[in-house]
């Protein structure tokens, strides 16, 4: 990264940062143009879509999957690639928290659990609170990956190894679910404030999972094309 502030130029040697630091001054470039074609309409999808871009912008015109150059906002380098982002709206009390890469989950999977999808965590004024309402986040993502689910074996689109391989990740997210539930009634029921603020941090975090599991699937089956029709 570099200074762009006047001011601060005096503390970084060499200044010119096309010469010295171009994958920053591209990426500094094409923050600028996103937020000058967005000025005025700016929210939380404008912002994931920055983040999620594999495109950049070098002044005068845009590179489009130009993943490996390393002057995109979503870095690919071998060393510093993204692996996980973050999106706060303090006014509205919400984080949105992605783990693994942005929109590119099998870039940087050194970990498990990446999907590269956003869990929105609504922020109340309790701990128990917040857990809650990620409980009901999670539930309505599911709910939703079910439908479309639904949808697709009705339509006989989905093969029967495509069926069972799907039956294992939906294991794992109602796994996730009714562990964080789990969690979330120990947490109500202990007398004992540091156990329960452990227990709805976990809850939360089980929740959170499912969310990010169910649109990740979700995600895969909207773009799933059967060889059975």
């Amino acid at each position: 990264n570099h200074f762009v502030n006047p001011e601060m130029k005096e503390a970084q040697k060499p200044w010119e940062a096309i010469e010295y630091y171009p994958a920053s001054w591209y990426r500094y470039q094409t923050a600028a143009k996103y937020i000058e074609d967005n000025y005025g309409n700016i929210d939380v999808d404008t912002i994931m879509s920055i983040l999620t871009s594999s495109k950049y912008w070098d002044g005068t015109q845009w590179h489009y999957n130009a993943w490996w150059t390393g002057n995109t906002i979503n870095r690919f380098g071998v060393w510093g690639g993204t692996v996980a982002s973050q999106i706060a709206v303090p006014g509205e009390g919400t984080a949105y928290i992605c783990t693994g890469n942005p929109g590119t989950p099998y870039w940087s999977v050194g970990a498990p659990g990446q999907t590269g999808q956003y869990v929105k965590l609504q922020l109340e004024d309790s701990p128990g609170a917040t857990a809650n309402t990620a409980k009901k986040a999670a539930f309505s993502e599911f709910l939703s990956l079910a439908k479309l689910l639904t949808s697709l074996n009705l339509e006989k689109r989905l093969s029967v190894a495509s069926i069972f391989a799907i039956d294992e990740q939906l294991d794992l997210i109602r796994e996730q679910y009714w562990r964080g539930v789990r969690y979330l009634v120990k947490a109500s029921l202990t007398e004992d404030e540091n156990s329960a603020l452990k227990l709805y941090g976990e809850a939360s975090t089980e929740f959170g999972k499912v969310q990010a599991g169910a649109k990740r699937l979700s995600d895969l089956l909207s773009r799933y094309r059967s060889p059975l029709r």
